[in-house]
């Protein structure tokens, strides 16, 4: 899948302009962690089961929640999950292009070769959300 056919599957918003929100927080944990989202009435996700069972909010107030577009903790969930799926993860922090973070996540292979994405971007946690959803495959769940 190229970064052209990334668009989010709820509301349709490329993932270079998607916003940080309860919509793309349930296409990170479908596409990226393999989870099961919830929707609301909307269409739109409320809550995510993960693998173990465990139920997390994408809402305020509702219970516990997960918002890995916003929380560094939440976002590096995302980034350990995908170093242990044999992604190499590198954040450089400076001024690119206009931007203040730069991600780079790449599946490695045999003999190095793989899916890469890269991303800039000025908020931390949703440049980790994009990059991810951009070096996730087809298939909607990283290998």
């Amino acid at each position: 899948m190229t970064d052209s056919d990334k668009n989010c599957p709820h509301c349709g918003t490329h993932i270079d302009e998607h916003p940080a929100s309860r919509c793309l927080r349930g296409w990170v944990a479908t596409s990226v962690m393999g989870w099961r989202v919830i929707n609301g009435k909307d269409g739109l996700p409320t809550h995510v089961i993960t693998d173990t069972g465990e139920h997390f909010y994408l809402l305020l107030d509702l219970g516990p929640m997960w918002f890995p577009d916003l929380d560094i903790a939440a976002s590096w969930e995302v980034v350990m999950y995908l170093t242990r799926q044999n992604y190499v993860f590198s954040l450089t922090l400076g001024t690119f292009h206009e931007a203040l973070f730069r991600i780079f996540l790449h599946l490695l292979k045999d003999k190095g070769e793989g899916r890469s994405s890269f991303r800039e971007d000025n908020e931390g946690c949703l440049a980790i959300c994009r990059a991810a959803i951009k070096a996730s495959p087809k298939s909607g769940s990283i290998p």
